[in-house]
């Protein structure tokens, strides 16, 4: 379980670095701020990606947990989230400057 706990640790990282810079954005928006939301969502696209392997061991040694089932539905979502917000954030749609 060493494993799905691994999982769950990259996923709560990935989506804290694309909110936190959402977030940092809409607070404070600069150049820099906007320009460091298409960063943020490929560095969560790579932590997500990275848990995709961790969720997919636990998952298949332990079908019967529901946390393990969990934690793979989630890392899929976030993949494909995260993947339709990239080029929206490449265009500038998720950011606002000043």
């Amino acid at each position: 379980m060493i494993v799905l706990g691994i999982a769950i640790v990259l996923l709560t990282g990935a989506s804290g670095l694309m909110i936190a810079a959402l977030i940092s954005n809409q607070v404070d928006p600069t150049y820099a701020s906007a320009l460091a939301i298409p960063i943020a969502n490929l560095a969560s696209l790579v932590l997500v990606l990275l848990a995709l392997p961790f969720a997919g061991m636990a998952y298949s040694k332990h079908r019967d947990v529901v946390l393990a089932r969990r934690t793979m539905v989630l890392t899929v979502a976030l993949i494909a989230a995260l993947a339709v917000l990239f080029p929206l954030s490449e265009f500038g749609y998720l950011s606002r400057v000043r």
